[in-house]
């Protein structure tokens, strides 16, 4: 994937709530993506994170990064991206908070902006929890998505599952077997992969 940062120009907070359109059932996450009232541009507002620091990321057709933002939810609680530099095509935006992964598509055209689904794509990462017995606890909310899960040495994989059609795993590992070191559980679910480190 090609990097390429650009300058965007931001508007940052101090928006009154007439500069927003009012919550409807199209508000896509918590944090709230919506179309502004000017054209080509989005109005992201935070509400309910998990994390203080949220990386927001806008994808270009080509697959480049093209911006690259980590907002602090505790002071700014609304930021307005506008896009009128950018060329007409299918971008991705995407937010990265401590419990999950969402992504949403919207459409440039030569006037607006519009969303090309009406919601956004969740992925929700794995929680892993090392105990002192050296049992590992795994839970991942997968909503009936795919999922593989692999812990690994440095030479080799030492276990490999894959799960289909659950909403939920939990499972406790059992690495009381291993010598003492550093493995690596590698969780694979909806396209995204996610990495975890085991110190034994």
């Amino acid at each position: 994937m090609k990097i390429l940062l650009l300058g965007f120009s931001f508007l940052l907070t101090a928006m009154m709530p007439s500069d927003v359109d009012s919550p409807k059932d199209d508000s896509l996450y918590s944090v709230y993506v919506k179309k502004s009232s000017e054209n080509k541009k989005l109005i992201v507002r935070m509400e309910n994170m998990h994390a203080i620091n949220v990386d927001l990321t806008i994808i270009d057709p080509n697959g480049g990064i093209i911006h690259k933002d980590r907002i602090n939810t505790k002071s700014e609680k609304m930021k307005k991206y506008d896009l009128n530099r950018l060329e007409p095509g299918t971008y991705t935006m995407i937010v990265d908070d401590l419990m999950k992964v969402e992504k949403v598509k919207f459409v440039l055209t030569d006037q607006n902006v519009n969303f090309a689904t009406d919601k956004a794509e969740v992925t929700y990462k794995p929680i892993v929890w090392l105990n002192n017995d050296k049992t590992v606890d795994f839970n991942l909310l997968t909503l009936g998505k795919s999922a593989e899960v692999s812990i690994k040495s440095e030479e080799k994989v030492l276990y490999y599952e894959s799960f289909t059609k659950l909403s939920n795993i939990s499972k406790k590992y059992n690495l009381k077997e291993l010598p003492s070191g550093k493995y690596t559980m590698v969780v694979r679910t909806n396209g995204e992969t996610f990495y975890r480190y085991l110190y034994l």
